[in-house]
C-alpha cells in the first residue's frame, strides 16, 4: 500500500500515474538504483516537494504499476466475457483484450517483468491477489469450457497461467516478431494455438470464423 498526503482520490489517480510513465522513462535510460527521485520528478512534470505527496520512495512506483495492469487486465477480461454467451467466443474476446492491452501498455509490462525482484514481501502479498484474480477469470472461464464439453484441460490453473504469459508476448518479443508479422496476423496464431491446446470441440473453419469476427 502506497502511503499519500492527498485526500483527492481522483488526484491521487492521476498524479500517481503521471509519476509511473515519467518513472517509466528513467528506469529505461538509468536502471532503478542510477535513478533518483529527482529524476523522476523531472521526467513527470511534477516538482520535487508535490511528488512526496504522492508516493514515499522509489519502491512504491513498483507497486502502482503493477497494481494498475493487473486492475486493466482484469477489467477486460470481465468485458471480454460479457460480449458473447458462447463460451468459445468469450475467450477470444477475453484473450483479446489481454492482447490488445500488452499493447498499449507495453512499457508498463515490460518493466514489471524486469524489475519485480525490488517489490517488498508485504506489497508482493497484494499484488498476486490481483494477479490470483486474473488467474481465476481465465480459469472460470475453462472450467465452464471443460464442463460444457466444449474444452478438454487436465490443469485449468496452469493452463490460465500460460494463457496470461502468451497474452505478453508483444512486450517481451515483440522486437523480434512485430517486424514481420501485423499484430492482427499475430493474435490470430496465438489465440488459434490457446483453442487447440484445449481440444476446442469446433471445427477449423467455425474457429477461425469466430477469431475473424474481433479482428
Amino acid at each position: 500500500m502506497v502511503k499519500v498526503k492527498i485526500r483527492n482520490e481522483r488526484l491521487i489517480e492521476k498524479r500517481q500515474s503521471q509519476i509511473c510513465k515519467g518513472a517509466i522513462k528513467v528506469f529505461r535510460q538509468k536502471g532503478f538504483h542510477a535513478s533518483s527521485i529527482r529524476d523522476i520528478a523531472k521526467a513527470s512534470n511534477i516538482s520535487l516537494g508535490s511528488l512526496y505527496d504522492y508516493i514515499e520512495k522509489k519502491e512504491d512506483i513498483f507497486f502502482l504499476v503493477h497494481k494498475d495492469i493487473h486492475q486493466h487486465i482484469h477489467t477486460r477480461l470481465i468485458e471480454g466475457i460479457g460480449k458473447s454467451d458462447d463460451t468459445v467466443e468469450q475467450l477470444i474476446h477475453v484473450f483479446k483484450g489481454l492482447f490488445d492491452l500488452s499493447i498499449e501498455k507495453k512499457q508498463e509490462i515490460l518493466f514489471i517483468f524486469n524489475e519485480t525482484r525490488y517489490i517488498n514481501k508485504k506489497d508482493l502479498v497484494e499484488l498476486q491477489e490481483y494477479e490470483r484474480q486474473v488467474i481465476d477469470t481465465f480459469k472460470s472461464l475453462i472450467d465452464k469450457g471443460v464442463e460444457e464439453g466444449t474444452f478438454t484441460c487436465r490443469q485449468p490453473d496452469i493452463f490460465s497461467n500460460v494463457l496470461l504469459l502468451i497474452g505478453s508476448l508483444i512486450p517481451l518479443r515483440g522486437w523480434r516478431v512485430l517486424p514481420m508479422f501485423h499484430k492482427d496476423e499475430i493474435f490470430f496464431n496465438l489465440i488459434y494455438l490457446i483453442l487447440k491446446g484445449l481440444n476446442t470441440r469446433k471445427d477449423d473453419s467455425e474457429i477461425m470464423r469466430m477469431i475473424e469476427k474481433v479482428l
